[in-house]
C-alpha cells in the first residue's frame, strides 16, 4: 500500500522529528517549478478535516472534526458513530481502513472492512497502514507491531531499544519505521530481519515505502531534511533555497514523493526525478500538508482557507491535474 501516507498516525507524525549528520550522504539535487499543472480540490467536510491516504481508486481517508471518513467519489462515510473520535490512516485498493480510536480512555487501533469496524488489539495502539493482502502494521504499548487475520505479532527492535514503532508496509510485506535507542533511528523490517537504513549519528524516520523497495522519511540536521533510500543507497532530499524544512510522507510506485516544506508557511510539495514542485494552495500563504500519493498522481492532504480564523480551519483536500 502507497504511503501514506499516513499512512501513518495523524499529527504525531509531524511531531517525529529527526537529528543526523549529513557528512557521508549523497544528495539528491531538487529545484522547484511552478504548481501552475496542479489544481486543488476542497473535499467539503468541515473547517477541522485533514485526509492522510489515498488508494488507486483515489478514495480518501482521514478525520473530519476529530471522526474518521472514508471520501468516495463525492459521498462520505463516517466510520465511527458520532460522538466517538477516530482518526483514519490508510485505505488499501479494496477499500480497508485502519486507523485508531479511543474505545475507552486509551487509542486503540481498528480495522474498518465493509461497514464493520474491528478492534485490534490491547491498548493504547496505533493502526498506521495497511496493505493490498490485509497485513495491518502499527504500534501497541510502545512496541512496533504487525496484525495478520486477527493475530498481533511484535516486531521487535534494534538492540537495547525502548520504543519501536512501524509505518507503513508494502505489498511484499517490507515493513519500515523507527526504532529508538539513544536516539530514533529510520529502520526496515524484511523476513522478520530489522536493518537499520543509516549509519549516521542522530535521528531518524521512515515514514512510507512502495512496492518498489524505495523508502522515504526524514532526519535532522539544522532543520529536518528529507531522505530517500533504495538498495543500500541514503540519499538527502534537499530542501529549496530559503526553506529549512522537507518532511516526506508518502512515495508512490513511481518514485514519487510527497511532503511538507517550510519557508513562512508549511507548503504542500511533490518531489520527482530531483524537482521539488509547491501544490497550491486553498489561500495564497496559507498553511497546506501533502500526506500520499496513488499511481495516477492524485495526492491527499489538508489546507488552510483562512489563515488569520481564530480557530482550527484545516480542510481535507485533494491535488489533481
Amino acid at each position: 500500500m502507497l504511503s501514506t501516507t499516513t499512512r501513518r498516525s495523524t499529527w504525531l507524525r509531524l511531531a517525529a522529528l529527526v537529528i543526523a549528520v549529513l557528512a557521508s550522504l549523497l544528495a539528491v539535487p531538487a529545484t522547484a517549478v511552478a504548481a501552475t499543472r496542479w489544481r486543488i480540490v476542497d473535499l467539503g467536510l468541515s473547517s477541522y478535516s485533514q485526509a492522510y491516504a489515498i488508494n488507486a481508486k483515489g478514495h480518501i481517508v482521514g478525520h473530519d472534526s476529530g471522526r474518521a471518513f472514508l471520501w468516495r467519489d463525492g459521498q462520505v462515510t463516517y466510520l465511527t458513530p458520532p460522538g466517538v473520535s477516530s482518526v483514519a490512516t490508510d485505505i488499501n485498493n479494496h477499500d480497508e481502513v485502519v486507523g485508531y480510536s479511543p474505545f475507552s480512555s486509551m487509542a486503540v487501533g481498528f480495522l474498518w472492512r465493509d461497514g464493520v469496524l474491528t478492534n485490534l488489539g490491547i491498548p493504547p495502539s496505533v493502526a498506521e497502514a495497511i496493505n493490498d493482502h490485509g497485513q495491518i502494521v502499527g504500534r501497541s504499548q510502545g512496541r512496533a507491531v504487525s496484525w495478520r487475520d486477527g493475530v498481533m505479532t511484535d516486531l521487535g527492535g534494534l538492540p537495547g531499544a525502548r520504543y519501536a514503532t512501524a509505518r507503513d508496509v508494502n505489498d511484499t510485506g517490507v515493513i519500515v519505521g523507527a526504532s529508538d535507542v539513544s536516539n530514533s533511528v529510520a529502520v526496515r523490517w524484511r523476513h522478520g530481519d530489522i536493518q537499520p537504513l543509516t549509519t549516521v549519528p542522530g535521528s531518524s524516520d521512515a515514514m512510507a515505502i512502495n512496492n518498489r523497495g524505495q523508502v522515504t522519511g526524514t532526519f535532522y540536521a539544522e532543520g529536518s531534511r528529507g531522505f530517500l533510500w533504495h538498495r543500500g543507497r541514503f540519499a538527502e532530499i534537499a530542501p529549496l533555497p530559503g526553506y529549512g524544512v522537507v518532511q516526506p510522507l508518502g512515495i508512490n510506485n513511481r518514485g514519487q514523493i510527497v511532503g511538507t516544506t517550510v519557508r513562512t508557511a508549511s507548503q504542500a510539495f511533490i518531489w520527482q526525478r530531483g524537482q521539488i514542485t509547491l501544490l497550491p494552495p486553498l489561500t495564497e500563504n496559507a498553511n497546506a500538508s501533502a500526506w500520499d500519493i496513488n499511481d495516477r498522481g492524485q495526492i491527499a492532504g489538508w489546507a488552510v482557507r483562512n489563515p488569520t480564523g481564530q480557530i482550527a480551519n484545516y480542510n481535507a483536500v485533494l491535488w489533481t491535474r
